[in-house]
């Protein structure tokens, strides 16, 4: 589970799985890129994924996906 994967890279303080926080820090700039890439698109469909983040790409774009449709309803 994520908690148990972050307690096992942070120990007291420092960084204990560099691999699995330089992956987490990618996967966090990713979001601003994906942010930004929608913006400039307005379509989630044309944002593509940056290598190391695609789970986050699914999810962002499913996301944008559900928010975008539930703004449509409105």
């Amino acid at each position: 589970n994520m908690i148990q994967s972050v307690n096992s890279t942070l120990k007291q303080g420092s960084v204990a799985n560099r691999d699995f926080y330089n992956k987490a820090q990618k996967a966090v700039k990713a979001c601003d890129e994906y942010a930004n890439k929608l913006i400039q698109s307005g379509n989630p469909d044309d944002i593509d994924a940056i290598s190391g983040a695609t789970i986050n790409h699914d999810q962002f774009v499913e996301a944008a996906k559900i928010a975008l449709d539930a703004a449509k309803a409105k």
